[in-house]
């Protein structure tokens, strides 16, 4: 779990806010493993029907980016750069939570977003808090 994600789950959800967790891992091989990771992280009480997975044995590239354009989501975490272009080419925006493997990633999209302010803050709070205001911004 990227660091500080906690926190802005917590914040999100008192605020009504309950956004889906997707993922590329494929369903039919690591469901299990992948609730309980959740229920671990976040308690009993996780809405497992918050985490959306491809229904196949293997990985699916395009499962990802393919479901969160067809949640209609505007906004996404990501920490690969591989995926967050794939998931802005249908216009969403993505913050590109920073990891050692994507510092130096060179922006190609003006719809994906590099944190460079906070310092001192989580990453996954960073993250939150430069969306809110490339938000106020655009």
């Amino acid at each position: 779990m990227v660091q500080g994600t906690r926190t802005v789950t917590r914040y999100l959800a008192g605020n009504g806010i309950l956004p889906p967790r997707v993922t590329a891992r494929p369903g039919l091989r690591t469901r299990e493993w992948t609730y309980n990771w959740y229920r671990k992280k976040y308690g009993p009480t996780f809405d497992l029907g918050l985490v959306r997975m491809h229904e196949g044995y293997t990985f699916d590239s395009g499962f990802k980016p393919n479901e969160i354009a067809r949640l209609g989501a505007g906004y996404h975490f990501d920490d690969s750069y591989e995926e967050a272009e794939k998931i802005a080419k249908p216009g969403v925006t993505v913050v590109l939570v920073p990891q050692p493997w994507n510092l130096d990633y060179e922006l190609i999209y003006p719809n994906i977003v590099k944190i460079r302010g906070y310092p001192y803050r989580s990453k996954m709070v960073r993250a939150f808090l430069t969306l809110a205001e490339w938000i106020t911004h655009n």
